[in-house]
């Protein structure tokens, strides 16, 4: 299973490059950053929904699936679904997953591909104590 962070980035935390450098000293395999900063008020598309309205979206045009923070639980049934319509192993990633490893466990059961432990906004000291916490968690797993 590979591991990786997921974040936004202010001028309250981490700088860019100095996040990306401690991701990779530690063996995470993917830093993920929020793109926008706003939501415009005019949208010029419709919302494309996620979860199951995905489903056949990502099974005729992607190869992956980004599952927001379900708990094993309630994300098996789904992966299932997912790939039935799909008619292949869809590979997933599950976003803000808790750094615990019981539930880390559920997730490997699960056969999903990335598991992305949430990074909250902090102070660069802060910032690499959560990594190397991350990155204890993740060792167990590999």
């Amino acid at each position: 299973m590979k591991f990786g962070v997921s974040t936004f980035l202010t001028d309250q935390g981490i700088a860019p490059a100095a996040l990306g450098r401690a991701v990779e000293e530690r063996g995470l395999d993917s830093l993920l950053i929020a793109e926008h900063t706003h939501i415009p008020v005019d949208r010029r598309s419709p919302y494309p929904g996620g979860g199951e309205a995905a489903f056949d979206r990502v099974a005729a045009l992607g190869d992956a699936w980004l599952a927001n923070s379900l708990p094993p639980q309630e994300l098996g049934p789904k992966i299932d679904r997912l790939r039935s319509i799909a008619g292949r192993d869809v590979p997933v990633t599950v976003y803000a997953v808790a750094n615990e490893p019981e539930i880390i466990e559920q997730y490997t059961q699960l056969d999903v591909e990335r598991l992305l432990f949430y990074l909250p906004t902090l102070p660069e000291p802060e910032t690499l104590s959560h990594l190397d916490r991350f990155s204890d968690t993740a060792a167990r797993f590999r």
